[in-house]
């Protein structure tokens, strides 16, 4: 039976497209910033951030319904109790 991540990259693969990424972000981000409108940077961090959010909350509602059909709470607000020491 294969395993389910054979089809991710490897690591060293997945470093350079983390890189590759980062390179092209920050080199947009200076284009944005360079000019000497700050309108269209400022609207475009507005939109970001109304889609992170957008897809926060999406995982929030699927994580939810998750706990729901498994009857138990993994939720972050779930209380844990450590063993104490003695």
């Amino acid at each position: 039976m294969a395993s389910p991540f054979s089809s991710l990259p490897t690591v060293p693969a997945r470093a350079m497209l983390f890189s590759i990424s980062r390179f092209l972000v920050l080199l947009l981000h200076g284009r944005l910033f360079d000019s000497d409108d700050l309108l269209v940077p400022v609207v475009i961090l507005g939109i970001g951030m109304v889609l992170k959010l957008l897809v926060h909350l999406l995982y929030l509602q699927w994580q939810a319904s998750l706990c729901k059909t498994a009857k138990r709470s993994v939720l972050p607000t779930e209380s844990i109790s450590l063993p104490r020491h003695r």
